[in-house]
């Protein structure tokens, strides 16, 4: 997500401040999942210490290979992508190019997110 645009996140009794993108993830998935571990880098590393940024980053291709199942979220019900992955082979290349304009996309990491994960949910 924009990392100017945070809001407040209460976790384990302390506030942090997340991009608007996360929060809503969590929020929506916390609806379908009522228990459930999730690792969010925007959270559980320390995105201020350039140096532990870079050690965890280096570590990501081996977290995504190692997880049970990566959630992959690319923002919020907007109809372009939902009309993008639910009628894909129909509605032509306008969704999907919407759909693919989304920051999720613009990450280095995402790629590695997707391909090397045991299992996957967009």
């Amino acid at each position: 997500g924009d990392e100017n645009d945070t809001v407040p996140l209460e976790l384990q009794g302390q506030t942090f401040y997340v991009t608007r993108n996360l929060e809503s993830a969590l929020r929506n998935i916390s609806q379908m999942v009522k228990k459930l571990v999730i690792w969010a880098d925007a959270l559980c590393i320390d995105q201020t210490d350039l140096s532990e940024r870079a050690a965890q980053v280096r570590l990501m291709g081996d977290i995504y290979r190692n997880a049970d199942h990566v959630l992959i979220w690319i923002g919020g019900t907007q109809e372009d992508g939902v009309l993008a992955l639910v009628f894909i082979e129909t509605l032509g290349w306008i969704a999907v190019a919407q759909m693919l304009k989304r920051p999720w996309w613009t990450r280095i990491w995402t790629l590695q997110e997707a391909v090397l994960a045991k299992e996957v949910s967009v």
